[in-house]
């Protein structure tokens, strides 16, 4: 007997019946509610003590189209499985692919820090300190120049900054 068993995200989201191996096995149907998913997961399952015998992965993005797909997948490492996909009123939100960082140091921090006319050297000289005084971003993803212990010399001054505790 087996098993197919449907994941998104893996949580299990359908599972059929356990039928015996054969052409027309299952004919169920299952409606799935799909939430920024971009995988299905067919999964089928033998029922004794051989577990998993057959995978396969469907893009979703492939079937927005509102059409019907009558599909023949071809399972890992073998069997096949006929199917029928339908995306019903599909939402498509498209996440802007470049998103500017909003703030590179808070208020706070940009008070405390040094600016090149203070230090007495000139722009150029005061982004490479820059650069090797802060060369990570924190988990925030901003940088951060209370974060990092550091101590940068030019030969006329050091520019440090303190661990918080």
């Amino acid at each position: 007997d087996v098993s197919a068993v449907l994941k998104l995200d893996n949580i299990v989201v359908g599972q059929t019946a356990w039928k015996i191996v054969g052409e027309q096995s299952w004919n169920q149907t299952f409606t799935v509610e799909l939430e920024r998913s971009r995988e299905l997961e067919i999964s089928v399952y033998w029922r004794d003590w051989r577990s998993l015998c057959a995978l396969k992965y469907l893009k979703l993005e492939d079937f927005l189209d509102n059409q019907r797909h009558e599909i023949r997948l071809d399972l890992e490492p073998q069997g096949v499985l006929l199917t029928e996909v339908t995306f019903s009123n599909p939402v498509i939100e498209r996440i802007p692919k470049l998103q500017r960082q909003k703030k590179i140091f808070s208020k706070q921090q940009g008070k405390a820090f040094l600016r090149a006319p203070q230090m007495n050297i000139n722009i150029a000289t005061w982004g490479r300190l820059l650069r090797k005084a802060f060369p990570a971003i924190n988990s925030t993803g901003t940088y951060s120049p209370s974060s990092y212990m550091t101590a940068v010399s030019d030969g006329r001054q050091t520019l440090s900054t303190n661990m918080p505790g």
